[in-house]
């Protein structure tokens, strides 16, 4: 789960239920008032069990590590609302590193997207392309099985 920077949205993965939920957030008390919920399906197909999710440094962008794949979202500052920008997955356009993916974070700088496959013990690294927050596979860099990335 991960807090937008301005502070009024909260963002949560849902493995169980191949969801990603928007709240709203008081910024006085912290409660939270359900926003979107956004489903893996015909429409998302690439949402399936998510297992992290983090905002870009600027708050334009969502980006959710699925089982197998990338999911970046456009997010409204005003409303916290999300909408479907674009994915990439694992083993298709040259990408590499996403089979597991359970963790994804964004450079400070919001150049990078870092995303940990845990069945390929690897890290797949991405540059935003562009304003669209759509990201270009760059790298994979792989571990060997003494050291996994994601281990719970």
């Amino acid at each position: 789960m991960t807090v937008s920077p301005d502070g009024r949205h909260v963002y949560a993965a849902s493995e169980g239920d191949d969801a990603l939920g928007v709240f709203g957030r008081d910024a006085a008390t912290g409660e939270l008032t359900f926003v979107q919920a956004v489903n893996y399906g015909p429409g998302m197909p690439n949402l399936l069990d998510p297992h992290c999710v983090t905002i870009s440094p600027d708050g334009a962008h969502v980006y959710v590590a699925a089982y197998y794949a990338l999911v970046i979202f456009g997010r409204d500052a005003a409303t916290g609302e999300l909408a479907f920008v674009g994915s990439v997955r694992d083993g298709l356009a040259g990408v590499d590193g996403l089979y597991g993916a359970c963790s994804v974070t964004v450079s400070p700088d919001g150049a990078h997207v870092y995303a940990a496959g845990e069945n390929d013990d690897a890290l797949a690294v991405f540059g935003p392309d562009g304003d669209t927050g759509e990201p270009t596979f760059v790298q994979v860099v792989t571990q060997d099985a003494s050291a996994r990335f994601c281990d719970s």
